[in-house]
């Protein structure tokens, strides 16, 4: 685990030792490795800034789930900015069959409106819409295909 930390350390003596320490939330990183999906995958989650909407900041955080119910997924939320935008982390397992996809993750950009996460890429648009505190759903739309699955907040 790694922490970055901006502050003040101040150690005051007196009959038992005590150490005060204060972090600015906006460095304060943590993280890890993550195994699921098939695959082991380094993370980091960066706290959101007190300046980002509670909206944005919603989002933040580890969220697994199952395209159409079989093919495993997780969304790291690594970090959310007051303007909307967030950094994810995806990762999926592999499914086989006439539609066969390989394990794999990759980081991607996205952008945050009113309670819907919103990634465009050149094929593929990923839409995640904050049910509840704990609950995503998900679509993703490419040429030709639509699938959904719902994601839980771990």
């Amino acid at each position: 685990m790694r922490l970055t930390l901006s502050g003040t350390l101040a150690i005051v003596a007196s009959a038992s030792f005590a150490v005060t320490l204060t972090t600015d939330a906006a460095t304060a990183q943590n993280g890890g490795t993550l195994t699921d999906c098939e695959q082991t995958v380094n993370y980091t989650l960066t706290p959101p800034a007190s300046d980002v909407p509670p909206n944005v900041r919603a989002f933040s955080g580890i969220w697994s789930g199952k395209w159409e119910g079989h093919l495993c997924s997780v969304l790291v939320v690594e970090s959310v900015k007051s303007d909307g935008t967030a950094a994810l982390l995806y990762i999926n397992g592999s499914v086989g069959g006439q539609y066969a996809v390989k394990a794999g993750n990759a980081r991607f950009s996205a952008t945050i409106v009113g309670n819907k996460l919103t990634s465009k890429g050149r094929t593929l648009t990923w839409e995640f819409v904050l049910q509840s505190p704990t609950q995503l759903s998900a679509t993703r739309t490419g040429p030709g295909y639509s699938h959904s699955a719902t994601y839980t907040r771990r």
